[in-house]
């Protein structure tokens, strides 16, 4: 086990040390697992015809999701018809990407899927307050069931991508949603141009060259970057309720991906 900064000057740029040599183990990790999936060839073919229901009650098509887009990106929320509530972790999970849409909707078309009926979907977005990505019950048909995500257990968690190919044929792949970075993770997914980004942070954080200053640490900047509070607050989501159906987590998509 490794000693704990004991406070001297020397301790605290041991314990840094160590801190930046873990942090560039896991960038590279990072862009290692995101190189890897970036590279999948389209997976299976999927009816673009399948039907499903907008949380406002609309029929609609998964072809009818994509609008003047060739990527549709899907998050599979862990929410089954019959269930008080969704699972927590998984609601949050759709809490982050419903706060990125306005970051890939430049490229992809977004949406949460869920076996549940579009009015349980519509209650429970209300009460999160999801208002970007689009909210689309898997019924009438068996989409859950096609992609895999449905086992004797209860349900996945997951991430489809689904693409138009070059011949007209919609194609998805289903990853796990349980990976580091979160929502984030699909910003490197359809955006991989970002390597600019990742220069920056050459050095985890340390100067690069003499032309690269640190901007002052003045907190207060923060606060006044803050927006002002101009409606009534947000009541806690109370995610105790454990009337779900089953127990299952996140995780447990990426230890037993479907067949």
């Amino acid at each position: 086990m490794e000693r704990p900064c004991d406070g001297t000057a020397e301790g605290s740029r041991l314990a840094r040390d160590r801190l930046i040599a873990a942090e560039r183990v896991l960038w590279e990790a990072a862009a290692e697992f995101g190189s890897a999936r970036r590279a999948l060839p389209a997976g299976p073919a999927v009816q673009s015809a399948t039907p499903l229901t907008t949380a406002s009650g609309k029929p609609v098509t998964l072809a009818g999701l994509f609008g003047a887009r060739r990527i549709l990106v899907a998050y599979h929320l862990r929410f089954d018809e019959g269930w008080t509530r969704p699972c927590p972790d998984s609601a949050r999970w759709a809490d982050g990407l419903d706060s990125l849409v306005p970051h890939l909707e430049s490229e992809a078309a977004v949406a949460v899927f869920s076996p549940a009926s579009p009015g349980a979907l519509a209650a429970e977005a209300e009460r999160r307050g999801w208002r970007r990505a689009a909210l689309v019950s898997t019924q009438p048909g068996r989409l859950t069931e096609e992609l895999g995500l449905r086992h004797e257990l209860g349900l996945r968690a997951a991430i489809s991508l689904f693409r138009w190919t070059d011949d007209g044929t919609l194609r998805r792949n289903v990853f796990a949603a349980d990976v580091p970075g979160g929502p984030w993770s699909l910003l490197d997914l359809l955006l991989p141009g970002r390597q600019a980004d990742r220069d920056d942070l050459d050095g985890l954080g340390e100067p690069r060259g003499p032309d690269r200053v640190e901007p002052a640490r003045d907190e207060r900047r923060w606060e006044a970057a803050l927006p002002e509070q101009t409606g009534p607050a947000v009541a806690a989501v109370d995610e105790t309720d454990t009337d779900r159906g089953e127990v299952l987590r996140d995780a447990d998509w990426a230890t037993t991906p479907p067949g």
